[in-house]
């Protein structure tokens, strides 16, 4: 039997949030480059063929396996390649549970490895000072080499225990990352100053002896352990956006429990349950208001600047901020299915996704520790060949070694892409997959439906007319009963008018519809998408639908087309009602534009933006329409099926001009959208649309405002933007800084803190996106 809208849009719906049980989620600890995400990704994918994908995000220090393998496997893999790892629990929404779980928090243990990390770069640079200052101040003496010895080997062996560990568990597998180059930097600089202290050149006093590094080993490991506490701290702030919605929602909640209300922690309150949300106080659920009104603050989680109304019978969210009024509430969700919850989860999920810039990086990375250590072989023996010392050759080999990890270069997207969906989380616009950010940044064409999309999604009958020979009453009675079963907004702006006319409502939900409303017994319902509905209604055949659809049924319409015509030319849309195949009335129904809809249609066009408009309305009222939104009629494609809107978006997306292939973008809201939705190259859906629209599109505005639509373009256009920048420099960077290491022009002190400064410049230029 075939199943209800309804419940398909459920089944999809729990099918979009539950977790594939072929992904496995995990923390990772010690990352510090791109050439650490390539390993990673690359020995995880050799270790367990059956793995279909593997995704290592540097900047959340978050990976996720697709494929069916045992975590803790993964784990002892990541472990034996040189990194720390744990599973990432994941848990199903429970009822009850709170929003935040523990898959959405940061890891524990990344915090407890912040403060040892600020402990151990204060302990190297109480040591490391002296050391410098003797260097500096060329205090040289009989015992100052051993004082040397004794300051700089705890800054290495102690400080630095984790750079040298990892490249030890490296070498032992026949592979290399950041570490290395730090460990052979230091070490070289360290054992070439062990060598001259025990074994003097000749008839040379050890006062005036002045080839010892130690200085320079110590300053390097110190200066890079600063680098990345400040990367550390500078990630927490990438995160500030994520983690000030993980405190929105408070922790207990006034519930009403044997007609008392009792404060009761978040953990025990359950679907159905009363609670109420003081003024000045945050909602703590989503719900649906049963009593009072305020005005409340949804800014967090919409974007929405202004308070918006809330009264009986309108829907509230948790996390959200009551200004005024006392609200009483029923709760309707809880848990991780909380608009809360989900919108972090889903955040938490797209850091963890890479666009294809991220995955040329760190491919790019991967291979740049094997090309450094060349390079500095290479300078080692250049310096030999032409006749310089050994000190000389060790300085500049040391110098290009430190100089050249590709931190930045494994920072530059990750930071951006964490950064930048924090910042449109906060607005209201949730980026599920970060493969639409690189798309958006090129769309030239953008599709959007009508009906919910640039209209107010909310219908009413202007007016009805009925034919000679019927009445009114009996008209509306029987399109309510058949419309009551149809979740198609016409449908419902049919019922609403038919009860408002009538002495007995006629309730718009299909169950309760069925339940009221007995006595109008409803049979062989059937429904053509986009065109219209038919029904057994108390012994009468009945059609109700567009103009076409009654004339394929063999009903004259003709003698109304120039009533059709004038409604249509004012933008209003005709639903004609059929009654035994004769016309017994036509309803004439207007869904107003939404105040920011024209103002948005110009701001894309000044992002030369092309705006295209879809419609199943008659092509007189989707002119007309269009025509008060500011497109141009060649911009409006009207009378058109779910079937053609997938088939224009096709179409659209062959079309080559001088600029190459349009890349097409579509904004919809209904089920009727999905296919559309899922065939454009970037899909936006707004949050007031269905589960099926949502789950279909790249990106979803939790707020019904079209103008949003423009700010995820822009806000995609600035973090592209952003991460090019930081490629960039990550590049430029390395091309001037190795050969200018090379050739002896850096000393490795310098190296370290340019290299360790590269780093922390990306990471704050990526932080820029927060005022985006």
């Amino acid at each position: 039997m075939a199943l209800e809208m309804g419940q398909v849009t459920e089944q999809m719906m729990q099918q979009g949030n539950a977790v594939s049980p072929s992904q496995s989620f995990y923390y990772i600890e010690g990352m510090h480059c791109g050439s650490c995400v390539a390993r990673i990704e690359d020995g995880v994918r050799r270790a367990f063929p059956q793995v279909r994908d593997v995704r290592v995000n540097l900047a959340t220090g978050q990976a996720v396996v697709e494929g069916d393998v045992v975590p803790a496997q993964v784990v002892d893999e990541i472990q034996k390649i040189g990194y720390k790892a744990r599973v990432k629990q994941n848990p199903e929404p429970v009822a009850g549970s709170a929003p935040v779980s523990e898959q959405m928090k940061p890891s524990p243990a990344s915090r407890s490895s912040e403060k040892n990390a600020l402990l151990r770069l204060t302990f190297a640079i109480l040591l490391t000072v002296p050391l410098f200052l003797m260097h500096m101040l060329g205090w040289h003496f009989a015992q100052s080499g051993w004082i040397q010895f004794a300051l700089a080997t705890p800054v290495l062996f102690y400080c630095g225990q984790d750079i040298f560990r990892s490249a030890f568990q490296l070498l032992r597998r026949g592979e290399s990352n950041m570490d290395t180059l730090i460990a052979l930097g230091s070490g070289v600089a360290w054992l070439s100053s062990v060598k001259a202290l025990l074994m003097p050149q000749p008839n040379v006093h050890p006062a005036l002896y002045f080839d010892l590094y130690f200085e320079t080993a110590a300053m390097i490991v110190t200066l890079i352990l600063l680098g990345r506490y400040l990367e550390a701290k500078a990630r927490t702030r990438a995160g500030e956006a994520i983690e000030a919605l993980m405190r929105l929602q408070p922790d207990t909640a006034l519930v009403q429990r044997n007609g008392e209300w009792l404060e009761e922690p978040i953990r025990q309150i359950k679907v159905g349950d009363l609670l109420m949300a003081r003024p000045g106080s945050r909602i703590p659920l989503d719900g649906t208001v049963v009593e009072g009104e305020a005005q409340v603050d949804e800014s967090m989680m919409t974007g929405e600047s202004l308070p918006i109304h809330k009264k009986v019978g309108d829907s509230i969210i948790g996390g959200t901020l009551n200004q005024n009024g006392n609200l009483i509430f029923q709760v309707g969700q809880v848990g991780e299915a909380t608009m809360l919850a989900r919108i972090i989860a889903l955040v938490n999920d797209a850091q963890t996704g890479k666009p294809p810039i991220q995955r040329f990086a760190d491919k790019v990375a991967g291979q740049f520790v094997s090309v450094v250590m060349g390079l500095a072989i290479l300078t080692l023996i250049g310096w030999l060949l032409t006749g310089h010392s050994a000190a000389q050759a060790v300085n500049a080999t040391v110098a290009v070694l430190v100089i050249a990890c590709p931190c930045a270069l494994g920072l530059a997207t990750p930071t951006a892409i964490q950064v930048g969906l924090g910042r449109a989380a906060s607005k209201g616009i949730l980026i599920r997959k970060p493969e639409g950010l690189e798309m958006a940044h090129h769309l030239n064409v953008l599709v959007m439906d009508k009906t919910g999309t640039l209209t107010l999604g909310q219908p009413k009958v202007l007016a009805f007319e009925t034919k000679a020979g019927y009445s009114e009453e009996d008209c509306l009675r029987w399109a309510a009963a058949v419309e009551a079963h149809s979740e198609h907004p016409l449908a419902q702006a049919i019922v609403a008018y038919a009860a408002s006319r009538q002495k007995q409502p006629v309730q718009s939900s299909v169950e309760t519809n069925k339940n009221a409303s007995d006595s109008v017994r409803v049979q062989h319902f059937l429904s053509q998408t986009g065109a219209g509905v038919s029904a057994q209604v108390e012994g009468r055949r009945i059609l109700i639908g567009k103009p076409d659809y009654l004339a394929l049924q063999g009903i004259v319409v003709a003698s109304v087309s120039e009533r059709l015509d004038l409604a249509a030319q004012k933008g209003q849309t005709p639903v004609l009602l059929a009654v035994e195949n004769q016309l017994a009335g036509c309803f004439f129904i207007a869904d107003p534009l939404k105040p920011e809809t024209e103002e948005a249609i110009r701001r894309l066009r000044s992002m030369h933006i092309k705006p295209l408009m879809l419609s199943g309305d008659r092509m007189e009222t989707a002119q007309a329409i269009g025509r008060q939104a500011g497109f141009k009629p060649a911009e409006v494609k009207a009378d058109v099926t779910p079937q053609e809107k997938l088939e224009f978006v096709r179409c659209l997306q062959q079309v080559r001009d001088q600029q190459g292939r349009a890349i097409v973008g579509m904004v919809g809201d209904g089920i009727n959208d999905a296919p559309p939705l899922a065939q454009a190259d970037v899909s936006i859906a707004l949050g007031t649309g269905t589960d099926i629209a949502m789950q279909t599109a790249q990106i979803t505005l939790v707020h019904g405002d079209i103008s949003k639509v423009v700010e995820a373009i822009e806000l995609s256009r600035a973090i592209l933007n952003t991460i090019r920048q930081n490629l960039f420099w990550a590049f430029f960077y390395n091309i001037l800084a190795i050969p200018a290491a090379a050739l002896g022009f850096l000393h490795p002190m310098i190296a370290a803190g340019a290299m360790a400064l590269s780093s922390i410049t990306v990471v704050l230029n990526s932080l820029r996106l927060r005022r985006a």
